[in-house]
C-alpha cells in the first residue's frame, strides 16, 4: 500500500488554517462593504460627470478611473491577505514561488 499524497503547498495550507480564513473572510467582507459604499457614493457621480464630457475625454478619464479603482481594490485585498497571514503566524510566500512547487514532479 502506498501512502496518500500529501500536498505541502503553502498556498493550500493557508486556506486550511482557520485563523487565516476567519481573518481573511471578515477583512474581505469589511473591505468589500467599504469599497461598495464608496463606489456608490463617489464613483457613480464621477462617472456621470465623465459621461457628459467629449467622447475622447470620456475614454481617457473612464479608463484611468477604472484602472485606479481596480488597483486600489486589489491592493486592499492583498493587504488583508498579508494581515491574515501574520495573524495566523504563517510565513510569507516568496515572490518567485507561484504554485508552491519547486519543480514538476510525476504524480503517483
Amino acid at each position: 500500500m502506498s501512502e496518500p499524497a500529501t500536498d505541502s503547498s503553502p498556498t493550500k495550507s493557508r486556506w486550511r488554517n482557520p485563523v487565516f480564513v476567519l481573518v481573511f473572510v471578515l477583512g474581505a467582507g469589511v473591505w468589500l462593504t467599504v469599497v461598495g459604499w464608496l463606489t456608490w457614493m463617489y464613483f457613480n457621480p464621477v462617472t456621470d460627470w465623465i459621461g457628459r464630457q467629449h467622447a475622447t475625454l470620456q475614454e481617457i478619464l473612464g479608463t484611468a478611473l477604472g484602472l485606479g479603482w481596480l488597483v486600489v481594490f486589489v491592493w486592499g485585498l492583498a493587504g488583508i491577505a498579508t494581515l491574515a497571514e501574520r495573524a495566523a503566524g504563517l510565513p510569507p510566500i516568496s515572490a518567485n514561488q507561484t504554485h508552491g512547487h519547486g519543480a514538476w514532479r510525476k504524480p503517483n
